[in-house]
């Protein structure tokens, strides 16, 4: 499946009235899916993989949560 599919699978799932946090879900699962070739060009795979991970983990939490605090 295609990231923008996993994204708004994502934002229709989530039961939340607050629509820049479905948003940021959104996001995060686009981020974690998505071979960002921004990332690619100024690092390297290891650090995309780590990003990916971190996405990944924090949109498994509600939001604000500590991956975006500190």
């Amino acid at each position: 499946m295609i990231p923008s599919l996993f994204a708004l699978a994502d934002y229709f799932s989530r039961d939340c009235s607050n629509e820049t946090k479905k948003r940021l879900h959104m996001l995060l699962v686009i981020i974690a899916t998505l071979d960002d070739t921004c990332i690619l060009y100024r690092s390297n795979q290891e650090v995309l993989s780590l990003v990916q991970q971190l996405a990944q983990k924090a949109n498994q939490q509600a939001l604000p949560n500590p991956a975006f605090s500190d």
